[in-house]
């Protein structure tokens, strides 16, 4: 996980992405945001998935803030009972 600051210029906010993400300037994203504030970002330029073909746009949008949200929910898991994970895995 990478920590960044936001940033402003005039009347806009920033968020810089470091450079080993890979983001190309001029790049252009979808951005979402869940009801727990969570900001999603999906290239507009990817091609979905043969499971995301079937889905509607809004259904997309509500799988990418899920699996963002499931991600969070797993890391906060892991970090809190990280030594029990440990003792299972041995």
């Amino acid at each position: 996980m990478e920590l960044v600051k936001t940033i402003q210029i005039g009347d806009d906010i920033y968020l810089p992405i470091p450079d080993q993400f890979g983001i190309q300037e001029g790049q252009e994203f979808n951005l979402y945001q869940s009801s727990d504030g969570t900001l999603v970002l999906s290239p507009l330029d990817s091609k979905p998935s043969a499971d995301d073909q079937s889905l509607s746009s809004d259904k997309q949008t509500t799988t990418v803030v899920e699996q963002a949200t499931l991600d969070k929910v797993a890391n906060s898991v892991l970090s809190r009972h990280l030594d029990a994970f440990k003792e299972l895995a041995e």
